[in-house]
């Protein structure tokens, strides 16, 4: 206990020494000409305040931009197809350089050679390759094949669909194939191809009797892109499956997502469907093993959870932005601002309550308990590991938005110790001097590269947070 006050009262002196010594030496600044009109001009003319709003103005628009769709739903989508790749790529990244296809303490797959990871990895790269060729060329193909149809059919909004759609599914059935042959063997090849030519039906089946002319192409594509991804974890985690079960969770998840976006309901709320359906399968298959659970859990109902979470605080985030962007009160700002970085603590906190209560409801169906505690303390003092990376990039990505926030609360709060035009106004009103007006400038500047100086440590303390638990 007297270390850490000594070690707090160092800290404390220093900060204000160095207060002090940047106080002097703006101040000393100051007294060139040169430099003490750009400043004070500066000041003046609230070039900051401009800054700030533009910058926010910016992140308003990008938020837009990703979010451009007009209904709920097909944003919420988008962000869940966003969530779920980046889940999946770094599971994929992780667990092929893992030797032992660890996560943690426990062991995902590992049963898979390492010569057959990289054959996935290199199968699955190619393939991502592929699917962005397809998107940008697959417009003037299917434009190809409807100048070869007759001229009355090349009117037919329902034909285009059609070639549309069975042109996205020919594509995540070849890489079913492609995936499956590499994965599980050339046996699987029949099940993939029942259960392409299933999807294709039913596909076909819902253009005619639905309708899907308002559905575009790349709209189509990213959601049943992701569908795929979501098949191919599958065909991971269920490979000791039925060859009856497999084709129809293949039918499944190429036809029902598909069907369900031609009728406006949305990718986003079909995946939450699908999870819960995925888990209660998963329970009452005594075939599964742990690692099935943990591979569930963390592929597809923690980054499902997530994305909601996520979804909603960068809803907030939009709004509290465009009231800042409204108020030029400084105290209104700053309870915004307060609000949102609360709101984000409290966000956090659920998904961290979530995880634990969703392995503390697992633990009850499985035979063997998940580790929790013992991958959390694994995960602490290594987590950039090849066995913990995974799961430390899962949490990072949740604080996104609360980056977002604190970039905000930051440029806010520059913004509030700007000295207001009236208090510039008043010193040159009593002609208090050009003294007072150097001092009221020194402080400002002074205050700034002192919040510049706090900030570094701050950020330097956090980083280098996981070498003084190891001293610690």
């Amino acid at each position: 206990m007297e270390m850490d006050l000594k070690v707090i009262l160092s800290i404390v002196g220093s900060l204000f020494a160095a207060y002090f010594w940047l106080y002097n030496n703006t101040k000393t600044n100051l007294q060139q000409s040169l430099y003490r009109k750009d400043k004070i001009k500066l000041i003046e003319a609230h070039t900051f305040e401009e800054k700030y709003k533009t910058n926010l103005q910016g992140l308003i628009s990008w938020i837009d931009n990703i979010y451009d769709n007009s209904t709920l739903i097909q944003n919420y989508s988008r962000h869940v197809t966003l969530a779920l790749l980046y889940s999946f790529m770094v599971f994929i990244l992780f667990w092929v350089l893992g030797s032992e296809g660890k996560v943690g303490t426990l062991e995902v797959m590992g049963n898979i050679t390492a010569e057959v990871k990289i054959k996935i990895f290199i199968v699955f790269t190619l393939y991502i390759l592929f699917i962005y060729f397809f998107y940008n060329k697959a417009n003037d193909l299917i434009n190809y094949l409807i100048k070869k149809l007759p001229e009355r059919s090349q009117k037919s909004n329902i034909i285009r669909n059609i070639i549309t759609l069975l042109g996205v599914v020919g594509v995540v059935v070849v890489g079913g194939v492609v995936g499956g042959v590499v994965v599980l063997g050339g046996e699987v090849v029949a099940v993939v191809a029942v259960g392409g030519v299933g999807g294709v039906g039913v596909v076909v089946l819902g253009v005619v009797v639905l309708g899907g002319e308002k559905n575009s192409l790349k709209n189509i594509l990213q959601k049943t892109l992701i569908v795929f991804l979501i098949w191919f974890s599958i065909t991971l985690i269920y490979s000791s499956f039925s060859e009856a079960l497999n084709v129809a969770s293949i039918i499944t998840l190429i036809s029902l997502p598909t069907i369900f976006s031609l009728k406006k309901f949305g990718l986003g709320l079909n995946l939450i469907f699908l999870g819960l359906m995925l888990l209660a399968v998963t329970l009452y298959n005594s075939d599964l093993n742990t690692n099935s659970y943990i591979s569930i859990l963390f592929l597809i109902i923690l980054p499902l959870t997530n994305s909601l979470l996520d979804y909603i605080s960068l809803k907030i985030s939009k709004y509290m932005a465009e009231q800042i962007m409204s108020d030029n009160s400084i105290l209104t700002v700053l309870l915004h601002l307060l609000a949102d970085i609360i709101i984000a603590i409290i966000f956090l906190l659920a998904l961290a309550l979530f995880l634990h209560f969703s392995i503390e409801i697992l633990n009850i169906f499985i035979d063997e308990p998940i580790p929790m505690k013992a991958m959390l303390i694994a995960t602490w003092h290594d987590p950039f590991s090849i066995e913990n990376g995974w799961i430390t990039f899962m949490l990072l990505s949740t604080l996104i938005p609360t980056i977002i926030h604190l970039v905000l609360a930051l440029g806010a709060l520059f913004i509030a110790i700007m000295p207001s035009t009236k208090s510039l106004e008043n010193l040159k009103r009593y002609n208090k001097g050009q003294e007072a007006l150097l001092e009221s400038a020194a402080h400002y500047f002074t205050r700034i590269a002192f919040l510049q100086t706090f900030f570094s440590f701050v950020i330097l303390a956090l980083l280098s947070l996981p070498f003084w638990y190891e001293k610690l």
